[in-house]
């Protein structure tokens, strides 16, 4: 509970700000990663997204800085799994529709 009050005033803020250009100059934006943070480590993760905002500024370079390495490349990799495993149950469904509707023109040519 404590996790979802505290990722509301960057909700807001994700919601005005999309009325204007994206300009974060890391990846995930900053926004992201004080949800991921927060969402992940709560309290400390105030702390976490308070550190990244501190960095990002005109002299930073940017780049990727996930919240955790490790676990966002877990993340990635299970929603890659689930992507492959959606593609794979449509193409077996659409050889299955495929096949009844072929059994069921073959059947009404016959009867």
């Amino acid at each position: 509970m404590m996790r979802l009050l505290l990722a509301i005033p960057v909700r807001i803020y994700q919601a005005l700000s999309c009325l204007s250009s994206p300009r974060c100059k890391y990846y995930p934006s900053c926004s992201n990663y004080a949800i991921t943070a927060v969402r992940r480590y709560g309290v400390k993760g105030v702390g976490m997204a308070a550190w990244r905002l501190m960095r990002c500024n005109p002299w930073s370079h940017g780049g990727v800085d996930y919240v955790d390495e490790y676990l966002d490349s877990v993340d990635a990799r299970k929603s890659d799994k689930k992507e492959v495993v959606g593609a794979l149950q449509w193409v077996l469904f659409s050889i299955l529709s495929i096949t009844s509707y072929q059994e069921l023109l073959s059947l009404s040519i016959k009867g």
